[in-house]
């Protein structure tokens, strides 16, 4: 074990701060946060010590060295991010360096895939998915603070992983689905199944406020092929009831009606007979 590794962790972060040069105090400092992520943070590692080396950048020269540097900027953003989103709503002065983050470019791929720039593109996807999930654990307001460009970006088929993080990340709060409803509106289309699962969730809690703009794409995935964006789909659209139009809605119930005694899939059948109004489900057979 090295010295620095002995150190505690705000001390070796602090040595990195001091001497961002120094590659193996980046490796240093991300061995320091690993253990931090089955626990509290310790008292003395504060939120804006973790905020700066978030911020922090690797001065490097020629490609092959360039490539390590994203690559451990990389892997200890990621320890960072997951250590403040363990920090709670008390790490809340990390949102505005946590959504500049995720402006950066993500390397680009390269053929085959076992090549330096593949590995560090795979780095910095997992660390952006650790930065999502840190601003999910941070409050309602951290999913508004991401700018709408910035969500486009994220929810582009480019990475399931970071579209389906950022869906959550935006589907977490009410505030966040409804100031981000033109996006979850737009991801009901993403070829992702688990994306779309989570923009329907998003807009159920955006409900009824969305439901004009809304009830019709919801509509239209009471026929998609997953069984979960099925039910996803089912409860936002009873949450936007009171909001929606009612020949739309009443689409969308008779719809309900079909899939509470065809739908393949038992559990669509019990969330689309639960969803009819009691009128509808009089009508149906009782169910085994």
């Amino acid at each position: 074990m090295s010295t620095a590794d002995r150190r505690r962790p705000a001390d070796v972060l602090e040595a990195l701060l001091r001497e961002p040069q120094r590659r193996a105090l980046w490796q240093a400092s991300a061995r320091a946060l690993m253990p931090l992520h089955r626990g509290p943070a310790p008292a003395e590692l504060s939120a804006d010590l973790l905020v700066r080396v978030l911020a922090l950048r690797r001065p490097a020269e020629g490609y092959d060295e360039k490539l390590h540097a994203r690559l451990d900027v990389a892997h200890l953003r990621g320890h960072v991010a997951r250590t403040l989103g363990r920090m709670g709503r008390r790490a809340a002065v990390a949102v505005p360096v946590l959504v500049e983050t995720l402006r950066e470019p993500l390397g680009e791929r390269c053929s085959p895939m076992c090549c330096s720039a593949s590995s560090v593109r795979h780095e910095q996807i997992l660390a952006r998915v650790s930065v999502l999930d840190a601003l999910r654990r941070l409050g309602p307001q951290a999913g508004r603070s991401v700018p709408a460009d910035v969500v486009a970006e994220l929810l582009a088929p480019a990475s399931r992983r970071i579209a389906l993080s950022a869906a959550e990340l935006l589907a977490r709060h009410p505030e966040s689905a409804l100031h981000h409803g033109a996006a979850l509106l737009a991801a009901l289309e993403h070829p992702y199944a688990p994306v779309v699962e989570a923009a329907a969730r998003g807009l159920s809690r955006a409900a009824p406020s969305a439901a004009r703009e809304a009830v019709r794409p919801l509509t239209t995935l009471l026929r998609h092929e997953q069984g979960g964006v099925r039910r996803a789909a089912i409860r936002a659209l009873v949450a936007m009831r009171p909001g929606a139009r009612g020949s739309e809605i009443a689409r969308a119930e008779e719809r309900f009606a079909w899939l509470a005694e065809r739908d393949p899939d038992a559990a669509v059948r019990a969330v689309a007979r639960r969803a009819l109004r009691p009128s509808l489900r009089a009508r149906l057979p009782l169910a085994p």
